[in-house]
């Protein structure tokens, strides 16, 4: 049987760069990310499972790929195969319509859609929330690709080795998880941080012996410490919240009283995080309300307490904040560079621990990340700017200080990051950048400023292109095969 996918790839606005490993094995992103789907930017792959073959047949763009491309989709085709219980090995065929590895996600649109036609083909489920732990095995933010719009990927936080999903509702609350990271490589080890501590402890492997680095669990990334000196009554992004992997909800001065243990058993359902709510079902959602009003009264923010409905019973969640039709953004990609980067994200992530940066990147997600999300919910593009820039720089000053050190960008990604802050000083326009683990710049504008944007950013000496993309939907299926 053959069966065709389109799927969009992801700009990430909350970034994740690093692993860890987990009790069981395996690798799991260090902290939780917040990304935009694509329209126009996407990769179209046909599958089919052909009895003879003796080996799984790929073309990518034309070409065979190379040994760690081709090791990444073999795992996703083998899970298939366990899945089906079937022996035949598979022919894909796959376009991208954006450059691979160039720094634009190509690998987020290319392993959903190859997740989503497999799983056609061999006659299983495509439903989203049953393709997450496929997707996610041939790369990290495969995940965020399966829906359209606005996503927030949560991944677990403590050992277990689970992929367990939600099913999306209508409407702006979808939601869903998915399995674990399998990024290849090895060097780095990470203990998962055990349910009341406070930090992760990170070996990292060479000749020279290993040495631990501490950094703040993956809880408080999102959460923030119990040991804040803020009070209730701040906003959620001063708010120090409840100690990581707790399941009852407290006020931050410790006076108030957590969920009971039956509403507390309903609440992980809903897998709460950061000030969007979206609850599987009229329980969760009622213990929801009931936490909101109580933080309410306590002073505190009322968004405080849907990022207390827990998601940290190892399980990660993938879920649908707004979709494309809800907030429609205009995505400027400026193309300084063609060329397949030397170290690919796969290999840069194990390389994030031996910054001495990570664990200031890691703290400072606990404000970036609920601000965020609230920029998606109120349709704030300012806000969401100023998260999204600081997350990017962040995320490449870890980069640029590891060892051995990963320097990405180009003269040319400089000038376009310093357009942007002259476009919006001095020409008024809403704009701001975001860059990904390559040399070529994301441009977020308001859909009606984008052509004044891209006028300013195309006078920048080095611009090879600048590519016109805007918010799009998830994946789907299409009888327009590749062979």
């Amino acid at each position: 049987m053959k069966a065709t996918a389109n799927a969009g790839s992801n700009i990430a606005f909350i970034k994740y760069w690093g692993v860890r490993q987990d009790r069981a094995g395996n690798r799991q992103a260090l902290n939780p990310s917040v990304s935009m789907t694509l329209g126009h930017a996407r990769t179209t792959t046909t599958v089919a499972w052909v009895p003879g073959l003796r080996a799984d047949d790929l073309l990518i763009n034309g070409r065979i790929p190379g040994p760690e491309a081709r090791e990444r989709i073999g795992r996703v085709l083998q899970k298939v195969r366990e899945l089906a219980g079937t022996r035949s090995f598979a022919r894909v065929v796959s376009v991208n319509r954006l450059p691979t590895s160039a720094g634009v996600a190509s690998s987020a649109s290319g392993f959903c859609a190859l997740a989503m036609a497999a799983s056609r083909a061999a006659g299983l489920s495509c439903e989203p929330a049953d393709l997450v732990p496929l997707a996610i095995l041939g790369s990290g933010s495969a995940c965020r690709s399966l829906y359209g719009g606005f996503v927030l990927w949560r991944p677990p936080e403590n050992s277990a080795d689970q992929s367990v999903a939600e099913r999306p509702e209508p409407g702006r609350g979808v939601q869903g998880s998915h399995g674990n990271d399998h990024d290849p490589g090895a060097g780095i080890a990470a203990e998962a941080p055990a349910s009341d501590s406070l930090h992760a402890r990170v070996e990292i492997g060479g000749d020279q012996g290993k040495r631990v680095l501490v950094m703040p669990s993956l809880a408080h990334a999102v959460h923030g410490s119990p040991g804040s000196d803020h009070g209730p009554g701040m906003s959620l992004a001063e708010q120090p919240h409840a100690a990581p992997d707790t399941s009852v909800w407290s006020r931050s001065d410790g006076a108030g009283s957590g969920s009971t243990a039956a509403e507390n058993e309903r609440r992980k359902g809903c897998g709460e995080v950061g000030g969007v709510l979206s609850s599987a079902d009229a329980d969760c959602r009622i213990t929801v309300q009931r936490e909101r009003e109580t933080c309410e009264n306590a002073g505190g923010s009322p968004d405080r307490a849907d990022a207390a409905c827990p998601a940290d019973d190892g399980r990660s969640t993938v879920r649908q904040l707004a979709t494309e039709d809800d907030w429609r953004l205009a995505d400027l990609v400026v193309m300084v560079s063609r060329e397949h980067k030397a170290v690919s994200s796969a290999q840069g992530h194990l390389l994030a621990a031996t910054s001495p940066l990570l664990p200031g990147r890691l703290a400072s997600l606990e404000a970036r990340t609920p601000q965020v999300l609230r920029a998606v919910r109120d349709l704030d593009l300012p806000a969401l700017g100023e998260a999204m820039e600081a997350d990017a720089l962040s995320m490449h000053a870890v980069m640029m200080t590891s060892t051995p050190p990963l320097l990405y960008w180009e003269p040319a990604t400089i000038a376009v990051m310093r357009k942007v802050w002259e476009l919006r000083a001095r020409a008024g326009l809403g704009c701001h950048f975001t860059i990904d683990a390559g040399p070529n710049v994301h441009v977020i504008a308001a859909p009606e400023e984008a052509e004044a944007v891209r006028r300013g950013l195309a006078e920048v000496p080095g611009v090879l292109e600048i590519l016109p993309l805007e918010t799009g939907p998830g994946p789907f299926l299409t009888d327009e095969h590749l062979f």
